[in-house]
């Protein structure tokens, strides 16, 4: 009887089994599968945001970090760092004069080294990009024509009195005033 016990239950499971596998069952069970990317870089982040390009050893660290510059940080403005100042400009698309104006400040602040962009919104200057506004200084005589023919400045210089006035050591008068503020005597005169 044990044995007909032990086959009873044996054959209950394995039908049980057969029928929850044949019918299924349906589960409330929601897999959601992620993907996560995790990149690589061996880009070091840098914020330049709050650097003083006033300084020029910052210009020339600015320049070097980011493979511009390769000379040696000296503090001076010499035609190895112009050359890097132009090779930025150009690389970024501003004008090329190596100048740290506007436009080349504004690069360099918002520079993000890791993408190699500046993060920052220009104004295409038919040719160049440019901060604020754009500059032409060479080979624009048309604009320099139409801004003379439509600006005229008027200047007023008030006459002056020289009757009591006395000759300068440059050739011209001076007031009493000035000549005893620089403490020359007056009775010599």
């Amino acid at each position: 009887m044990a044995n007909s016990l032990k086959v009873f239950f044996g054959v209950s499971i394995l039908l049980s089994i057969f029928l929850v596998s044949v019918f299924g069952t349906k589960s409330n069970i929601t897999y959601e599968t992620k993907t996560i990317e995790i990149q690589y870089s061996d880009c070091e982040e840098r914020d330049y945001s709050s650097t003083n390009f006033l300084d020029v050893s910052n210009i020339q660290e600015f320049l070097k970090n980011e493979n511009f510059f390769e000379g040696k940080i000296s503090g001076y403005l010499d035609d190895a760092l112009l050359a890097s100042i132009k090779s930025f400009q150009k690389f970024t698309g501003i004008r090329v004069d190596g100048i740290i104006g506007p436009s080349t400040h504004k690069a360099m602040t918002s520079f993000d080294p890791c993408k190699r962009t500046v993060n920052a919104i220009f104004i295409d200057c038919d040719g160049y990009l440019a901060y604020n506004e754009c500059v032409w200084i060479f080979n624009n005589q048309n604009l320099a024509k139409e801004i003379s023919s439509t600006t005229t400045t008027t200047t007023t210089i008030p006459a002056v009195d020289i009757s009591n006035m006395v000759d300068c050591d440059d050739g011209g008068k001076c007031g009493m005033e000035i000549k005893a503020h620089y403490g020359i005597k007056l009775e010599n005169l």
